[in-house]
């Protein structure tokens, strides 16, 4: 607006009240906003809703999926390394069986609910078995003595590709606690420790008891030789303040 010619109390008060409608509009602006966004809000709440209903749902259908799989594997396990001659299922349960055998422990068919080789046969490529058993006692006995397998071969759990991932992490953790001197051991995918005691470390260190050794130093080198006879004095005294001195 054009305000050439007005008067200086014409211009204030056309100044107050472009202010004004500015405030008025700005005020306006935002409540239509305020209200589209309420009734968006009203309409969006219902759908979050939903869709956290359903993550909930989904990771407790992939919980029970993980769980079923590891239960239709717990019977199971893999050789590898055994070389692959057979030609049907009775010259691959005989292969079983002769390797079983190495190790000390006799297999009867009855004690295998099925096995096979795993993967597309290629020449030059041996493919590990897999033998599902039918009691996890007999599967238990073979993982016990699955150290004496011959050089080249050896024998592994059935685990998801998770799952081993999970235990390749777990792995390199149970190293770090073993060099720290704790009892440290994987079960049910995790890593259980166990802080060994004061005494215990003590121990550890020493081959001898205290109480059954002589300290002296040898005048030639400065060195600890240690002796199997005990002296008096430690006798006397109590035998880790004996040793400060």
């Amino acid at each position: 607006m054009d305000t050439t010619g007005m008067s200086e109390e014409m211009l204030k008060l056309f100044k107050m009240m472009k202010m004004e409608l500015e405030k008025r509009t700005t005020t306006i602006t935002q409540n239509v906003t305020d209200t589209l966004m309420r009734s968006l809000e009203d309409k969006i709440q219902p759908i979050i809703e939903e869709n956290r209903n359903l993550k909930i749902e989904v990771e407790t259908l992939n919980r029970k999926i993980k769980h079923l799989e590891n239960m239709n594997r717990k019977n199971n396990i893999i050789i590898h390394g055994v070389k692959e001659t057979e030609k049907s299922y009775d010259d691959l349960f005989t292969t079983i069986k002769n390797t079983f055998k190495n190790i000390n422990v006799n297999i009867e068919k009855f004690e295998i609910n099925k096995s096979h080789r795993l993967g597309r046969k290629q020449d030059g490529k041996t493919r590990p078995i897999l033998i599902t058993f039918t009691s996890q006692q007999k599967r238990a006995e073979i993982l016990k003595h699955k150290k004496q397998m011959p050089q080249q071969t050896y024998i592994t759990e059935d685990f998801s590709k998770e799952t081993i991932e999970v235990r390749k992490n777990l792995q390199l953790q149970l190293k770090e606690e073993k060099k720290r001197g704790n009892i440290a051991f994987i079960k049910n995918n995790k890593l259980i420790i166990k802080e060994k005691s004061e005494a215990e470390k003590r121990k550890r260190k020493s081959s001898m008891s205290p109480d059954n050794i002589q300290r002296k130093l040898s005048p030639q080198c400065n060195t600890e030789k240690i002796t199997n006879t005990a002296t008096s004095k430690m006798h006397k005294i109590d035998a880790f303040a004996y040793m400060k001195k």
